[in-house]
């Protein structure tokens, strides 16, 4: 319905039995949803959420598909398991929002609260999953606490989550996200890859600092979009810049590139070149 952001009202009939990634983007006006008493693939809880089955086999209603657009406050269901893409997309209105402390919730798709004023975010013990975009287009989202039990993500100087790119490894190598009131960004030298949108929006932003021996290799898309930041290092390790990872940063006039990296260098200190083979010697 990307086209159609006025509908209202939508009516599931029997017959339906999925809802690809992205059909309730742009969808700002849907608060009223009716579901047939026939269909057995999703459901309504308080008139508000809808859910459906991450395995349609299951009888667990355990997928958030949607909430309606005029919410104010919400508590996910204990045993949700997966909050799906724009879920929570342009609720407007959305003021509260609690996962309880004996969630389920395992992982939390792109764009999920894409346009909404959400502020806090209790990460539970068994999330597992922020997928690319969880967080895209969250201006205000400045306070994140995490359980204890967690063994997945853990929180840096109160401001930035770190998780892993492999489970079973004992290092946080992945830079997930930022709180958007965050002024200034110290990357730990063992934090291998940006996420895409983890600084997006985070308005008073305006330093961010590598070591000398710091590992990253990837900066995602959209890593840095809408900020303010002024100067970038890139360290030796730096592999890869994502298509839009300075989308809409005005203010970076200053970069600085590290003597040891092979794969990008600076030309008349004004302007970027890398190369479109790694093994090659042409910039």
């Amino acid at each position: 319905f990307i086209n159609s952001p006025y509908i209202m009202e939508l009516s599931i009939p029997p017959s339906i039995k999925e809802f690809k990634d992205g059909w309730c983007k742009s969808t700002e006006c849907l608060n009223y949803i009716f579901i047939s008493p026939e269909n057995e693939n999703f459901k309504l809880i308080d008139c508000q959420l809808m859910v459906g089955k991450t395995n349609i086999k299951n009888k667990d209603f355990d997928d958030l598909l949607f909430c309606i657009r005029k919410i104010v406050y919400v508590n996910i269901p204990p045993n949700i398991t997966r909050i799906s893409s724009f879920s929570f997309s342009n609720c407007f209105k959305l003021k509260f929002f609690e996962i309880p402390e004996n969630s389920k919730l395992y992982t939390i798709c792109h764009d999920a609260f894409n346009g909404s004023p959400i502020r806090y975010l209790f990460i539970p013990s068994q999330l597992a999953e922020l997928k690319n975009g969880w967080c895209a287009n969250t201006p205000i989202l400045n306070e994140i606490c995490i359980s204890p039990k967690n063994k997945h993500f853990k929180l840096i100087e109160e401001k930035m989550i770190v998780g892993k790119s492999c489970p079973d490894s004992e290092v946080y190598d992945v830079l997930e996200f930022a709180c958007r009131d965050i002024e200034e960004a110290k990357i730990p030298s063992c934090i291998k890859f940006i996420s895409p949108f983890c600084f997006e929006k985070c308005k008073r932003l305006k330093s961010i600092r590598f070591n000398d021996d710091s590992n990253i290799t990837i900066i995602g898309n959209d890593a840095f979009g809408k900020t303010h930041i002024e100067s970038l290092y890139i360290p030796a390790h730096l592999t890869e810049l994502k298509n839009g990872w300075c989308a809409n940063i005005p203010n970076l006039n200053e970069i600085y590139v590290s003597s040891k990296n092979k794969h990008f260098k600076l030309i008349e200190e004004k302007m970027i070149v890398g190369k479109s083979c790694p093994d090659n010697e042409v910039y």
